[in-house]
């Protein structure tokens, strides 16, 4: 299985040694060994986190913990975050003719991997290796579709960090709540069809990091569109809201937004927003006045680690975009092979993984059957196909 891809000593070895990445760094050949290991880190842990019955099967997570490096993996997301702020358009103003636009591309899609969620469904050398006719249009085309996946992505671990909220510190959940209304932003996201769009009067939805043609027959709503209903769930329902959060009249009015698509066919689909809907209707529509709650005085400790980046490199941003220019647009034969070689390898598993991955239709565990007609839909077990059956009847291919 996992071992396939990676033994243990290698996962404690790639761990024990992964160090924070130096802004300036970004776009050199250490980059690019050390972003290797990471993606083989993070294929093993896709499969682990998925197949394996407990937590004691999961080798990458407790090496992580073990070595207490998930902080670096934040403080690495945060760098290269400004790198993509600072640096990468300082690079556009160079009007680079690049050789090949996968160096590039791959450090835009570290971000992706930095999130703990490698899209499998997205093989980036199919537009890399070929030169658009504008290599900046092509650059900026592929931030720009990565920043989307990105941003959906971190919903969903937005989703798992309130599904533990109970034993977090009370400042995070301050955090979502009072500070960033979490809750009032995602409903109204949603209603405002930011994962669903018409193109010709075609329905297209975000659905596995891709825009898809959406047709009648198809399931109300697509895997993106589940996410976010199952994250707003967890926010109203099943969280510790009623004790940090006012649910004042104009909040109640921005969650009714949700209750016109909680339809019948969406409740067949994901019957678990039946409890939202009841929610919605008990707290939103009974006229009753919602509980006052007195917002907690707490002391939050932020991280200041991007102003400590902002000022460390301050006025150097374009000497950074000049240093890494050369491996990134002009890299020579040999660098170029040794980059693609490391990466290639990483899309030759994306099939494996995908077949190792396979969830659950109903209840999102892992799954190892398949519907016997249409062999596209995955179930953990009989009884969750028949709960299921409703939903997937329009779209089982007899």
């Amino acid at each position: 299985m996992a071992e396939e891809f990676l033994s243990s000593e290698q996962v404690d070895s790639y761990v024990k040694h992964y160090e924070l990445t130096k802004l300036h760094n970004i776009g050199n050949k250490t980059f690019y060994e050390k972003y290797s290991n990471l993606l083989k880190l993070h294929e093993v842990a896709t499969i682990e986190a998925s197949r394996c019955d407990n937590t004691d099967c999961e080798r990458v997570k407790d090496a992580f913990l073990k070595y207490s490096k998930v902080n670096y993996l934040i403080r690495d997301l945060i760098t290269l975050s400004v790198w993509i702020e600072k640096v990468l358009p300082e690079l556009l103003k160079l009007r680079p003719i690049p050789n090949n636009t996968l160096p590039t591309y791959i450090v835009l899609y570290q971000e992706t991997v930095l999130l703990l969620s490698i899209p499998l469904n997205v093989k980036p050398t199919d537009a890399s290796i070929k030169l658009e006719t504008n290599a900046i249009e092509d650059i900026e085309k592929h931030h720009r579709n990565l920043s989307f996946i990105v941003t959906t992505q971190s919903l969903s671990i937005l989703r798992f960090i309130c599904e533990n909220l109970d034993n977090l510190p009370l400042s995070i959940a301050s955090r979502i709540y009072t500070i960033h209304d979490i809750p009032i932003l995602i409903i109204n996201l949603f209603d405002n069809g930011t994962w669903s769009k018409y193109i010709d009067g075609k329905l297209f939805k975000f659905n596995e990091y891709s825009w898809q043609q959406w047709f009648p027959e198809d399931a109300p709503l697509s895997k993106t569109e589940i996410q976010i209903l199952l994250l707003i769930h967890q926010l109203l329902v099943k969280s510790i809201s009623t004790s940090v959060y006012n649910f004042d009249e104009y909040r109640k009015q921005q969650f009714t937004k949700i209750l016109k698509y909680l339809t019948e066919n969406v409740l067949d689909q994901l019957n678990i927003l039946s409890d939202l809907k009841r929610w919605l209707l008990l707290n939103c529509l009974s006229g009753e006045q919602g509980a006052v709650v007195a917002n907690p005085l707490i002391v939050d400790v932020s991280s200041q680690y991007r102003e400590e980046l902002y000022n460390k490199y301050e006025g150097k941003w374009t000497d950074i975009a000049l240093q890494c220019s050369s491996l990134l647009f002009y890299a020579n034969h040999i660098d170029l092979l040794n980059i693609t070689k490391e990466f290639s390898g990483f899309l030759n598993n994306v099939d494996k993984l995908a077949d190792m991955t396979k969830t659950c239709l109903t209840c999102f565990s892992k799954a190892d059957k398949r519907c016997s007609k249409c062999k596209k839909a995955w179930y953990c077990s009989r009884k969750c196909q028949l709960e299921h059956w409703s939903a997937h009847k329009h779209l089982c291919q007899i």
